[in-house]
């Protein structure tokens, strides 16, 4: 039996969605059951749990083998998931999918990497099997965007940089093939969009497929920590980002592999096609 945590989240709910399609039943871990069996999922069995409440997790577990294991963005991440990863291991987990980030390792200069690249070394030191996938940046992390986009001006402190914007839909495959095939046991893949872009090519298509001029700023992180300041987010979250894209500025991010299509079975999704799939939350 496999179980899928974060199921209700853009990933996990595509990887959920997927499963389902292909008649393959799970568990699905979520904080709101009654809200979750309102998404009439095929062979979807929801129970309550969270991490961070560690006594939900034992039943939440019981009787699984497999688990697509992603966690919420939160500060020191690799500590909730280590618990998490103990509590799998004593209840007969045999292999975990790890979603964790780009660029992972312990001695990377941003938090996020550090935090995944912990969790990675905490599950490769377990006695369970293991896969990591280490997905690029999220094409539909520009759904954040919209009142820029609306207002014709992007503006991101990433330069000219280019990282390989993945969709979160081509991750779940991925996802769900190392959750059913054998022979992923061991690896870590680097899961990443068809061609490496930059805030200006985004610009570029956005005006393309809108109709109208989109443009970017490259503007400093302290001015883009104060915006995020101000609309509430936590400042460790917002420098945790801002992190993100100075690696993003500094072309950290742009090796393309060919997972989506060897691993997920599928063309990658590109940037036109992602906007045109979204194009009213856009307009």
């Amino acid at each position: 039996m496999i179980l899928l945590t974060g199921s209700t989240g853009s990933i996990g709910l595509s990887l959920a969605k997927l499963l389902s399609q292909r008649g393959i039943p799970y568990r699905g871990m979520v904080r709101d059951v009654a809200k979750a069996s309102t998404l009439g999922l095929v062979g979807a069995e929801w129970v309550q749990g969270d991490f961070q409440d560690p006594a939900s997790l034992r039943p939440a577990l019981d009787g699984i083998d497999r688990v697509f294991l992603l966690a919420p963005p939160v500060e020191n991440i690799d500590r909730i998931e280590a618990a998490f990863l103990d509590i799998a291991a004593a209840c007969g987990v045999r292999h975990v999918v790890n979603l964790s980030a780009v660029g992972a390792g312990i001695d990377v200069p941003h938090r996020f990497g550090q935090w995944h690249g912990r969790t990675e070394q905490y599950l490769r030191e377990s006695q369970m099997d293991f896969t990591i996938l280490r997905p690029n940046f999220f094409l539909q992390n520009l759904l954040t965007m919209t009142a820029m986009v609306q207002q014709a001006t992007l503006y991101v402190p990433a330069g000219e940089g280019k990282a390989l914007f993945v969709d979160v839909r081509d991750i779940a495959a991925v996802a769900a093939s190392c959750l059913t095939e054998t022979g992923h046991e061991g690896k870590i893949y680097e899961v990443t969009g068809p061609i490496s872009i930059g805030y200006s090519d985004i610009a570029a298509t956005l005006s393309q497929v809108l109709g109208r001029t989109i443009n970017y700023v490259d503007i400093p992180v302290a001015a883009a920590k104060s915006s995020m300041l101000e609309m509430g987010m936590p400042a460790w979250l917002a420098d945790a980002l801002n992190e993100l894209n100075v690696g993003l500025k500094e072309n950290r991010f742009g090796l393309v592999t060919d997972v989506v299509s060897a691993i997920g079975h599928k063309t990658p999704i590109d940037l036109e096609s992602f906007i045109r799939d979204n194009i009213e939350a856009f307009t």
